[in-house]
């Protein structure tokens, strides 16, 4: 999935951490069964731009699934790449994916 949000009246937004920090907060505060969301937030580097990347594993029916936070913040906009999945193997398709994308300015 890919979201691209409008946070100019967020002022104190100012990089993908202190984005993902308000989505941990409204992550919590929802209905899903969380099981574990990242702590910190590590730094990825995509085609030259630097997203900031969470993972959080979320308990649904009798499954464990796994989705991958990774936004960057420019020009009073938010941009998210998240991706969902069940194992390793599917994690490496898509973070392959989500690395090879190529971004132009």
């Amino acid at each position: 999935m890919i979201v691209a949000e409008n946070i100019k009246n967020y002022p104190g937004i100012k990089d993908g951490a202190e984005y993902l920090k308000h989505a941990k907060d409204l992550l919590k505060q929802t209905q899903l069964q969380i099981d574990t969301i990242s702590n910190t937030f590590e730094k990825k580097e995509v085609s030259g731009v630097l997203f900031y990347s969470m993972s959080a594993k979320v308990r649904l029916m009798d499954k464990q699934i796994t989705q991958q936070f990774n936004t960057t913040v420019k020009n009073n906009f938010s941009l998210s790449v998240i991706y969902t999945y069940l194992n390793e193997e599917q994690e490496e398709v898509l973070q392959n994916t989500f690395e090879g994308i190529q971004f132009k300015n």
